[in-house]
């Protein structure tokens, strides 16, 4: 028996490899330029970003100020102030007078 060779009858010529090189090039040239501008997008974003987070933070310092404008009332601040809530002598887990004897 004789088997056949299914590619027996196909050439390939150094046209047909030339006119694919070229479509290949064209596509690379393409993807190229695709991806400068998404890189040049990237940057552009990253800019933006930069800003906006500046600004965010501006308007959180206008409104939240440091921790040394805090009310002294709060425990931790070594206040004796009660708790809001806390009946008058009753003895709140986070009072002064708790913490110190713990």
């Amino acid at each position: 028996m004789t088997q056949l060779n299914p590619l027996a009858g196909v050439q390939i010529g150094v046209r047909e490899i030339y006119d694919l090189l070229l479509a290949t090039d064209r596509k690379v040239d393409q993807m190229r330029g695709e991806v400068s501008q998404v890189a040049q997008a990237h940057g552009e974003l990253a800019t933006d970003l930069t800003d906006h987070e500046a600004r965010i933070r501006a308007l959180e310092r206008g409104r939240w100020p440091l921790p040394s404008n805090a009310p002294r009332a709060w425990p931790w601040t070594g206040s004796s102030a009660r708790p809001r809530g806390a009946p008058p002598g009753s003895d709140h887990p986070l009072s002064v007078a708790a913490v110190r004897r713990s």
